[in-house]
């Protein structure tokens, strides 16, 4: 059985997030920002997981920024 998680790694900040994205199956990491907003958070959400095969799996900063992230993706 092949891996199939998409791994999304967010390196946090006050206005906007740098995020890198990796599906199983390609060697390309995929970078792209996105607005630290409730509601920019949960398009980029909702498209991650339309676009992912199977499992995604989210790494963020346990930071300041962090905690509120979290909330943002569940």
């Amino acid at each position: 059985m092949s891996n199939s998680i998409t791994y999304v790694a967010m390196d946090t900040h006050k206005k906007e997030h740098n995020v890198a994205l990796h599906y199983p199956g390609q060697e390309e990491i995929v970078r792209f920002t996105v607005r630290n907003t409730a509601k920019e958070i949960a398009k980029m959400t909702k498209k991650v997981i339309k676009q992912a095969h199977g499992e995604v799996k989210f790494c963020y900063e346990a930071g300041v920024c962090g905690f509120v992230l979290k909330r943002r993706i569940e």
